[in-house]
């Protein structure tokens, strides 16, 4: 079997828990005796031109695709985000040089959604990993679910996020398009939660393509450390940005903790420079430890007695925490959407409220007062699978894809997009905000190489 996996970066100069999810699961492949090829984005030179570059490291084929457009931070040009000429004639080039029985998308980040209908055209059976819910919406800021921005109900809410008319109208499209894309051309929809199944299928995605896998854990043998005179709390993360939330966990510790011989914090991962610079002043009880990897990280299970992920987003399952399960080390998280749903506040872990600085007050000192607790929750921590388990299910499912065929939807008809469809998705707008929304998709549609959608594109805006 020949398996492509598509993805982004490569832990030698990306970080993040993805990368780290894909190259594990890539060389338990490799052990099975699979072929596989990963097709990446994530590096940048100083040509700015789209190209590639292929080597091959560990048995693996890598193909390395360079100067990706970073649109998920800017929407001001929809049309990389739906389509690109370039990437889509390397991607398909690829495609029918390697001929992989499988295309396994691992991260869709950086990459035109219409990677997914060169894979269809071509018979290929293709598999989606959802590792977080930027597909969703990139603005991850706006996930502030106990301040009712957003709900996740996205193609009703995302105007709450946006106040530009031009980039709620981009928004809308694009969200309708990355929707109807996976639900059309996906042919099994990997997810690690039954929240994150609900999340999607209220956004209309199908519910029959959509199978609940939650994710692997290194195989790690964790002896528990002896009593501390403190409880040791362990932040673990392979970049420092406020997604994570480290600022809010800063501000909060100072304020609250600051030199308080009961509680040490230590943060495991991020660039000790970056952080220095960030913190004004690192108080006694806070520890900077450097970066951790496969062969170090039993190391840091090991001196630690809690895991804190601190989450400003809803990840879906953060790969700390399912490695902390793992481990059999108890967690305190916040309560966003997906990641609370493994937790079972006071059971198995600790949920504060999301970005509420009173709220984990709260929390860290139940946990200094009674420490005994921390011993509790271990015993109640869930199963989770190792690497081996996981790819032998995932294994399971590409050959039932390959062996039974795939049962594709073809390319929705013209006559599908009828007036009343697309009026009512953009119920409300002024006949002058329709003649702008016309404009943006004449423009939209310039680098698509794909004549139908060009067609459908072009009759609405006729229409309009």
């Amino acid at each position: 079997m020949k398996v492509l996996v598509v993805g982004w970066g490569r832990s030698s100069f990306n970080s993040g828990g993805s990368v780290l999810f894909t190259e594990r699961y890539m060389n338990v492949l490799l052990k099975k005796g699979i072929i596989v090829h990963y097709l990446f984005t994530g590096k940048y030179d100083l040509s700015g031109k789209i190209h590639y570059k292929q080597y091959r490291k560990n048995n693996i084929t890598y193909t390395s695709l360079y100067n990706a457009p970073l649109t998920s931070h800017d929407f001001s040009d929809l049309s990389d985000e739906c389509h690109n000429h370039k990437i889509e004639q390397i991607f398909e080039k690829i495609l029918i040089r390697l001929k992989p029985d499988v295309v396994h998308v691992t991260q869709i980040f950086t990459w035109p959604i219409s990677i997914l209908r060169i894979v269809n055209e071509h018979r290929i059976p293709l598999v989606m990993t959802i590792l977080d819910f930027k597909i969703l919406c990139p603005y991850t800021l706006s996930y502030d679910v106990h301040r009712g921005k957003c709900k996740l109900n996205l193609l009703e809410k995302c105007n709450n996020c946006v106040k530009d008319k031009m980039k709620k109208y981009d928004r809308r499209l694009r969200n309708l398009m990355y929707r109807n894309y996976i639900s059309k051309y996906v042919d099994v929809l990997l997810v690690p939660t039954h929240v994150a199944k609900t999340i999607l299928v209220r956004n209309g995605f199908d519910r029959n393509k959509i199978q609940i896998l939650l994710e692997p854990a290194l195989s790690l043998t964790v002896v528990n450390p002896e009593k501390h005179d403190a409880v040791h709390l362990g932040f673990l993360a392979g970049v420092f940005n406020e997604e994570k939330g480290f600022p809010f966990l800063y501000r909060t510790f100072v304020k609250y903790f600051a030199d308080d011989n009961r509680l040490k914090l230590f943060v495991y991962g991020c660039q000790e420079e970056l952080l220095k610079r960030f913190m004004q002043y690192i108080p006694s009880n806070v520890l900077i430890k450097p970066r951790f990897n496969d062969a170090t990280i039993k190391q840091v299970f090991n001196e630690i007695d809690a895991v804190i992920i601190p989450s400003t987003i809803p990840d879906s399952a953060p790969h700390t925490l399912i490695q902390a399960f793992y481990c059999r080390k108890p967690v305190v998280i916040s309560s966003t959407i997906s990641m609370a749903s493994l937790v079972q506040n006071g059971r198995n872990g600790f949920i504060f409220k999301n970005r509420s600085k009173k709220s984990l007050r709260t929390c860290l000192e139940k946990l200094v007062k009674h420490p005994d607790l921390l011993q509790k929750t271990i015993r109640n921590a869930p199963d989770i699978m190792t690497f081996e388990q996981y790819t032998q299910k995932l294994i399971a499912v590409f050959k039932k894809l390959i062996n039974n065929g795939c049962e594709r939807i073809t390319e929705q008809t013209i006559n599908e997009f009828t007036p009343h469809k697309w009026l009512n998705l953009f119920k409300g707008l002024t006949a002058c905000d329709l003649i702008k929304f016309k404009n943006i998709l004449f423009r939209n549609v310039k680098k698509s190489i794909n004549k139908k959608d060009k067609i459908i594109v072009y009759g609405l805006s006729f229409l309009l």
